[in-house]
């Protein structure tokens, strides 16, 4: 605001009606005005200038007391709070203590959690130990699963094997042309029995390359007894082979006979396997031609001697089965002296039972073999049984092959020269 000033007689009289012409000369509204003029231009804005200052004045006491009254109201104010502080702090002095209380029973809680923690902690350690026990004897535990399961599945394969082959073999029917039969399969043809030594189809029982006769069909209206001579002797010969030849002079089948009655098992292999494919090509004879195309005769046996002997050749393919309850068998039409069985197409494998031979009043014979990977010997009992023109036998062990040591082993053709 403006310092008020007062008016000066020089504004009066520049203001004034002394200030105008003696003689008004204007309006009358101009002329009435002269006399205004000083009111209007000098008095009415000073006064008016006091007035706001006054009001102004008046409006700051206003101001101040109302200021006052907010301050006597904020000082009330400020005292309740104040008494409130002064509460609110014994309150805190109470509860701070009830802190401390709490905070000494939360630290003796806090020890006894650390014990119990360290407590757990060697518990969880003896557990982690005991766990990693558990784990390692897991694991071993499905290493063996493992292990068994797939010795399981090559049983079962071998089982399957075992079984199929024992199906296929457990044959005794009236004999079908139109069937496949393997060796061991047994049929009925005209009356007559026989076994199957060859696997093929369409071969008539009569064809002893495939077949060998078991039991031939009596004459019809003779009844039971001994088999006539028309049905095993057809040739006419009549009688038996040894006996005819203990009859004979020197140099017969009987001489033949003691000679092959005193030579070792080994001899006997020595003697037949110098001439291999001699024997293979006298399969279906029944007699056997001079032994020639060897230098070696160490035993003094001549060609007469040999031809006077009887001989059945064949072969069977093996079934993989071997033990007392498998037993191979080959009937020949004759009293069987000596029978040499071999594997036909021979591996190169030095473990392999590739062979056996057995002659008369032998029960048991060690096959021939050659050394395990261990270098111990591989050789293996076999035990065999005659019963009159039929041979059976049966070996110990798989011999690290199935049938291997019994000459059985499963899908594999073995050869057979016996002689009587």
């Amino acid at each position: 605001m403006d310092a008020l000033q007062k008016i000066t007689e020089a504004q009066m009289d520049a203001n004034g009606v002394c200030s105008a012409p003696n003689v008004l000369n204007g309006t009358v509204a101009q002329n009435k005005a002269v006399f205004d003029k000083m009111v209007r231009q000098l008095v009415a804005p000073a006064y008016n200038a006091a007035v706001d200052a006054i009001g102004e004045i008046n409006a700051t006491e206003t101001g101040i007391q109302a200021e006052e009254a907010l301050r006597v109201t904020a000082e009330s104010g400020r005292v309740s709070a104040e008494n409130g502080r002064v509460s609110a702090e014994n309150e805190r002095s109470s509860s701070e203590a009830l802190r401390d209380s709490a905070e000494s029973a939360r630290i003796s809680a806090e020890t006894a959690r650390s014990a119990a923690e360290s407590s757990r902690v060697n518990a969880e350690n003896g557990r982690a130990g005991t766990e990693l026990e558990r784990v390692n004897a897991e694991t071993a535990r499905a290493a063996a699963e493992v292990a068994r399961a797939a010795t399981e599945v090559a049983r079962v394969g071998a089982e399957a094997q075992r079984a199929a082959a024992e199906s296929a073999r457990n044959v005794w029917e009236s004999f079908n042309a139109a069937r496949a039969y393997t060796a061991g399969n047994k049929v009925s043809y005209q009356g007559s029995s026989y076994v199957c030594v060859q696997a093929g189809a369409g071969n008539l029982p009569t064809n002893t390359a495939f077949w060998t006769l078991i039991a031939a069909k009596g004459i019809d209206g003779e009844g039971a007894g001994d088999m006539l001579a028309a049905t095993y002797d057809p040739t006419g010969k009549a009688r038996d082979i040894f006996a005819y030849a203990d009859q004979q002079a020197s140099g017969s089948a009987a001489a033949v006979q003691a000679s092959l009655n005193n030579h070792a098992a080994s001899d006997i292999v020595h003697l037949m396997a110098g001439d291999r494919a001699r024997w293979n090509a006298k399969a279906n004879t029944t007699t056997l031609t001079a032994h020639t195309g060897r230098t070696d005769n160490p035993h003094g046996v001549t060609a007469a001697q040999i031809g006077a002997a009887r001989i059945a050749t064949g072969s069977y393919t093996g079934t993989g089965i071997f033990g007392p309850a498998n037993l191979n068998s080959l009937t020949f039409g004759f009293v069987p002296k000596i029978v040499i069985i071999y594997r036909v197409n021979l591996p190169l494998r030095a473990e392999m039972v590739d062979r056996l031979m057995w002659y008369s009043g032998l029960t048991g014979v060690i096959s021939s073999g050659g050394q395990s990977q261990n270098g111990t010997s591989t050789n293996d009992t076999v035990t065999f049984t005659q019963s009159g023109t039929t041979l059976s036998w049966y070996g110990s062990s798989q011999f690290g092959y199935t049938g291997k040591s019994q000459c059985n082993e499963l899908n594999v053709i073995y050869n057979y020269i016996a002689i009587g």
